[in-house]
C-alpha cells in the first residue's frame, strides 16, 4: 500500500485511470473527467468531516447522494456549512494540508477570492489541487459558509454515486437541500443571477423532489423549515426586506419566464446554458432531454413553490402537500399512456381550463401534453385536471 493510498478514505483505486473509465463507460459519460472532480468533492468533504463534525455537505454534492445513480449529475466544487467561525475554518484547512504535505503542491488549501463574492456573507472559500489521471492537474473549489443556522441534517453512509461509493458523510437532508436549492431560483430578491448556473440549480430540486423517491411528509416539513431560517438570514446579509411568500412568488416569477425557453421567444443565452449543462454535467440519457422537457422542469419547480408558499401560510398542511405532488407525478405519467388521438383531445381541453392567460398560447397548441399539463397545472386544480385526462384515457 502506497502513502497516498493510506492516506485516502476511498483509496488510491477508486481515483486510477481503469476504474474512473469503467464508470464513465457504464453510467454513460463521455468525459470521465468529471467522474474524477466528482470523487474528489466526495473525498475531500470526508477528510474535512473527520477533522471536525461541525461542516455539513450541502449543494450539487450533498443532492446527488438522495438521486438514483442514473439521474445524478457531476458537481466540480464543494459546498459546506459549519459553525464554525473564519479563523477556525482556516486551522482545519491548515492541518489538513499539513497531513498531505508530502504531496505538494496537490493537497494543499490556498484561499481563493471570487471574482463576484457575495457582500456581507461569512463565507470562506478555497482551492484545493488535486492529482490526475487525465490531465496534468485537476483542482476544485469549496465555499465554506459560517452560519448559526440549524438545519435537517442526515448521516450518510455506502452511498452509490457513479463516480465512488461514499464511505460516510453528512450532509444536509433531502428536504432542507430542496428548500435551499429553490431558494436559488429566485431571481429578484436573494437567488443566484448568473443564469449560467441555473440549470443545474432547476435539475436539483426537480430529481430532488419529483425523482428521487425518497420524499416524505418530514422532509416538506424540512424544506419549509429551511426555506423560513434562510430567508431570514439572507434578508439579514443582504440587508432587504423579504419574507419566505415573496421570496417563493420570486421563484413563481422566475421559472415561469424560464418555462418559455422552448418558445420563440427564448433567449439564445438560455438555451446555451441549458446545453452546455447537458454537454458536461449529465450522462448520455439526460444529454438528450429536450427543451420543452426543461419547460415542464421549470413548470414543475413553479408548481412545488405554490404549494410550499401554501404549506407556509397554512393553507395547507405537510400532509395534502405531500398528496399533492404524488398526484401530480401520477398525473404526468399517465398523460403519456395517451395516444395520437387522446393526446390532441387532452390537449385542448387542458388549454381551456387554464387559470390565467398563457404566454405563447398558439405555439402551445403544437406541444407535448405532458407540457401542456405542467402549463396548466396548480395544487388548486389538480383534481379537475386528473379527472379530464382518466375521463379521456377511458375513451
Amino acid at each position: 500500500m502506497s502513502e497516498l493510498d493510506a492516506l485516502l478514505i476511498h483509496g488510491s483505486k477508486a481515483f486510477s485511470k481503469n476504474e474512473l473509465s469503467r464508470r464513465a463507460e457504464k453510467h454513460g459519460f463521455t468525459q470521465p473527467q468529471i467522474l474524477e472532480l466528482f470523487a474528489w468533492d466526495y473525498e475531500v468533504a470526508c477528510q474535512l468531516q473527520r477533522l471536525s463534525e461541525n461542516l455539513v455537505l450541502k449543494g450539487g454534492a450533498a443532492a446527488q447522494l438522495y438521486l438514483p445513480t442514473e439521474v445524478q449529475r457531476g458537481s466540480v466544487d464543494i459546498d459546506l456549512t459549519t459553525n464554525l467561525g473564519c479563523a477556525e475554518v482556516e486551522q482545519l484547512m491548515a492541518k489538513l494540508s499539513k497531513r498531505f504535505e508530502k504531496f505538494k503542491p496537490y493537497f494543499q488549501f490556498r484561499r481563493y477570492k471570487p471574482k463576484a463574492p457575495k457582500i456581507n456573507v461569512p463565507m470562506n472559500t478555497y482551492e484545493v489541487m488535486l492529482p490526475s489521471v487525465f490531465q496534468e492537474s485537476c483542482s476544485i473549489k469549496l465555499d465554506v459558509l459560517t452560519s448559526k443556522l440549524s438545519l435537517p441534517k442526515a448521516e450518510l453512509a455506502g452511498i452509490e454515486t457513479f463516480a465512488l461509493n461514499v464511505s460516510s458523510v453528512k450532509a444536509l437532508s433531502l428536504g432542507a437541500l430542496i428548500g435551499d436549492k429553490i431558494l436559488t431560483l429566485a431571481k429578484e430578491t436573494i437567488g443566484i443571477e448568473s443564469e449560467e448556473n441555473y440549470p443545474k440549480q432547476i435539475y436539483d430540486v426537480e430529481m430532488l423532489t419529483f425523482k428521487s423517491g425518497k420524499l416524505t411528509e418530514k422532509e416538506i416539513r424540512n424544506a419549509a423549515e429551511t426555506i423560513e431560517k434562510i430567508v431570514a438570514e439572507e434578508a439579514k446579509f443582504r440587508n432587504i426586506e423579504a419574507t419566505p411568500q415573496k421570496v417563493l412568488e420570486d421563484v413563481e416569477k422566475t421559472m415561469m419566464q424560464y418555462s418559455q425557453v422552448d418558445t420563440t421567444t427564448a433567449k439564445p443565452s438560455t438555451k446555451r446554458s441549458i446545453n452546455n449543462f447537458q454537454q458536461f454535467y449529465v450522462n448520455k440519457k439526460e444529454r438528450q432531454t429536450k427543451l420543452y422537457e426543461w419547460s415542464c422542469r421549470a413548470l414543475r419547480i413553479k408548481f412545488l413553490a405554490t404549494l410550499m408558499k401554501s404549506n407556509m401560510t397554512g393553507e395547507i398542511k405537510a400532509e395534502k402537500a405531500f398528496q399533492i405532488i404524488q398526484k401530480s407525478q401520477e398525473t404526468s405519467s399517465r398523460i403519456k399512456e395517451a395516444g395520437k388521438l387522446n393526446t390532441q383531445k387532452i390537449r385542448t381541453q387542458l388549454l381551456t381550463h387554464a387559470q390565467t392567460r398563457i404566454p405563447h398560447y398558439k405555439e402551445l397548441r403544437g406541444k407535448p401534453a405532458e407540457r401542456v399539463l405542467w402549463q396548466v397545472l396548480t395544487p388548486n386544480n389538480i383534481d379537475e385536471i386528473a379527472e379530464i385526462i382518466q375521463n379521456s384515457l377511458q375513451v
